[in-house]
């Protein structure tokens, strides 16, 4: 008698052969190349996990994964192959975060509200972040077409497609949709988008492409300055979610159409117009440009808002659906999570920062990653950042977070 599986082998095995499967029959709706795109402090263990993720499940492969860091690329590129790392202060000529924690101080200046102002200056890093995602499509050195920004502290747990079959089933208002047992499906039920007609468009991809759901909401921040910039209504989920997904799927003309539709007139002949369009309008300074059909007008602007003022991610899908409905779908029901289902917890190593100290550690483990995995999501979050016994932002990680450590 030959040598017997075991029941963890066995089922690996079918795994691996249901996920080959699934790239076989779907390949001809994928993009012919593709890549990930993602933003990243430093080399951390989480981020290391994102990679190897997004290169073992998402479809199509990705070709590159290109990420954009403010320090350690020399690790980054050790993370996988196809791995190609950008410092961030250079990849788009005169776009840093001096640059825009400046504006942001020029302009606040000539807000007459009374909003914090040096609490609004300390959030530029992250409006920088957000600017840097949407520039990346035309300043990333041969970036596909079709690409996918996923953030860095996500971590895909099962094979999954933003690229849909034309054909791929919808979920009606009275139907409750399941997520899917195993790996045969690498995309959920979907439903069109929400309050918008497709008559007369035209879908000149060979796919739908597809937008999560689930996202939190603001008081108003994201929605009175997207209507602001674009004179629209932002689009919601079909649950009332917002579309912050932590990750969205970008064709780059139609992205470099989104800014240019942003752009303000005052800005058309200066270097990112765009952004200075965008921090000009979370701070409501475009009175005399603004859409007569803002309904926030009215409404007090208060720091808390200012400081969640914009989504790179909501804006650009709300922009995309309202203008090309057909070519997408939305996801029937939220299948991410910001945090596994077993809480980040400290590793049974701890690091060593001098002669009589060691700093305890967390990062993903396989136990965890398989817990999530089996409440039948597509990728979840794993944030470090916030718990205070994980010593994210001890000095002694300045340079990089346990970016040694993998999950097997």
């Amino acid at each position: 008698m030959g040598p017997r599986l075991s029941k963890s082998g066995l089922a690996l095995l079918t795994y691996s052969f249901l996920v080959s499967i699934t790239y076989f029959v779907a390949s001809e709706v994928y993009p012919d190349a593709f890549d990930i795109v993602t933003l990243a402090l430093k080399p951390t263990c989480v981020n290391r996990q994102m990679v190897t993720s997004v290169n073992k499940f998402i479809l199509p492969q990705p070709r590159n994964v290109h990420i954009i860091a403010n320090r350690g690329c020399d690790v980054f590129e050790t993370f996988g192959e196809n791995v190609i790392c950008y410092q961030e202060d250079t990849l788009v000529p005169s776009l840093n975060a001096t640059f825009v924690s400046m504006w942001f101080s020029t302009r606040v200046k000539d807000h007459p509200a009374q909003i914090d102002a040096k609490r609004i200056q300390q959030r530029s890093t992250w409006f920088f972040q957000q600017f840097m995602k949407l520039a990346a499509a035309a300043h990333i050195p041969g970036l596909s077409e079709y690409f996918v920004i996923f953030d860095s502290d996500m971590i895909a747990l099962r094979p999954l497609t933003w690229f849909l079959p034309l054909n791929a089933t919808s979920h009606l208002d009275d139907e409750k949709p399941r997520l899917p047992a195993s790996a045969q499906q690498p995309y959920p039920a979907v439903r069109p988008v929400p309050g918008k007609s497709e008559d007369g468009c035209v879908n000149p991809h060979s796919f739908r492409m597809l937008v999560n759901v689930g996202g939190w909401l603001p008081k108003y921040g994201y929605m009175r300055t997207y209507e602001l910039l674009t004179g629209r209504s932002i689009i919601y989920g079909h649950d009332n979610t917002s579309l912050v997904a932590h990750s969205t799927v970008v064709y780059k003309p139609y992205m470099a159409e989104f800014l240019e539709s942003i752009t303000m007139e005052k800005y058309r002949d200066i270097t990112h117009g765009w952004i200075l369009s965008i921090i000009d309008a979370v701070l409501d300074l475009q009175a005399d440009t603004a859409p007569l059909n803002n309904r926030w007008r009215n409404i007090p602007l208060e720091t808390n808002e200012v400081v969640m003022g914009f989504s790179e991610f909501w804006s650009y899908l709300s922009w995309v659906q309202d203008l090309y409905p057909c070519a997408f779908r939305q996801a029937a029901q939220r299948t991410w999570t910001r945090m596994p289902s077993q809480f980040p917890r400290t590793l049974s190593i701890a690091v060593k920062v001098d002669e009589k100290n060691y700093i305890d550690v967390c990062c993903p483990t396989a136990d965890g990653i398989r817990a999530t995995r089996e409440h039948g999501l597509y990728f979840t979050g794993y944030e470090l950042g916030h718990l205070r016994y994980c010593n994210y932002h001890h000095e002694a990680f300045h340079d990089g977070y346990a970016a040694w450590y993998q999950a097997t």
